[in-house]
């Protein structure tokens, strides 16, 4: 994609060099040059998939809160996503969609976050439920935004590396969360039940699980933690999740 936004550019001004519109590109998203901006898109694309995702989530939610109509408000958002996210975000919103270059919030991802904001909230006062798991946390911020009732207790399961970021940003910040807040680091293989459960997570008590990211796993990944989710439900409990298919992640649109 961004590739061809520096041909765009050759092809508008002919005169242009095609390296010199190379250098263009990557002064516009922050980099003095193009291979630095190319090793900073692979090293993330390749190296921390996971993390690009919750950086890629984290900007949009931040140009979702600089809307004057917004669904939503994050203001962690844009600190979370950082420099890196808020670049490689914009250069895929640049370039997502030939002749529609725009650095407007992706309206389906703004969309899912606030769909899953009101049902868990929903599902959280209508159930009396006090405790919450969300499973691929990434940069999801709904423990300092959302109004929680007094004595809920909501975990974040992620990787080490997600946490690592996240944390340092949040202490930028100063940020405190509106419920009893724990992290809780999955296991070389993805597996959570045990770590949650040293925390203070109890099995007994009806739970509002929410899964992110599950379009992420590989399949057995996927299957164990659902089957993990259910060992740990007790009666009453709830799931949200959104189901991606093959399909929808092969499409072009």
């Amino acid at each position: 994609h961004l590739r061809k936004r520096a041909r765009s550019l050759v092809k508008a001004s002919p005169e242009l060099a095609h390296h010199d519109a190379l250098r263009i590109v990557a002064r516009e998203h922050g980099f003095r040059s193009w291979s630095r901006l190319r090793d900073h898109v692979r090293s993330e694309c390749v190296t921390r998939p996971r993390m690009l995702a919750g950086l890629l989530a984290a900007a949009n939610s931040a140009a979702e809160t600089a809307c004057p109509n917004a669904l939503y408000r994050d203001p962690l958002a844009c600190e979370l996503a950082g420099d890196a996210g808020r670049t490689i975000w914009a250069a895929t919103r640049q370039t997502a969609w030939p002749g529609h270059q725009t650095l407007a919030p992706d309206p389906a991802v703004s969309i899912f976050a606030k769909f899953f904001d009101d049902s868990v909230s929903r599902v959280v006062a209508d159930a009396a439920i006090r405790q919450v798991v969300i499973i691929g946390a990434g940069m999801d911020t709904r423990a300092f935004r959302l109004p929680w009732p007094a004595g809920l207790r909501l975990f974040e399961v992620d990787a080490a590396e997600i946490f690592e970021h996240k944390e340092a940003a949040l202490r930028r910040l100063d940020a405190r969360p509106a419920c009893h807040r724990q992290t809780v680091v999955v296991t070389r293989d993805g597996s959570f039940a045990r770590r949650l459960q040293r925390k203070e997570f109890d099995p007994a008590q009806k739970t509002a699980f929410l899964v992110g990211s599950l379009q992420y796993l590989t399949d057995a990944a996927a299957e164990r933690t659902l089957r993990e989710i259910s060992a740990l439900a007790s009666g009453g409990s709830w799931m949200g999740l959104a189901l991606v298919s093959r399909a929808t992640l092969a499409s072009v649109f």
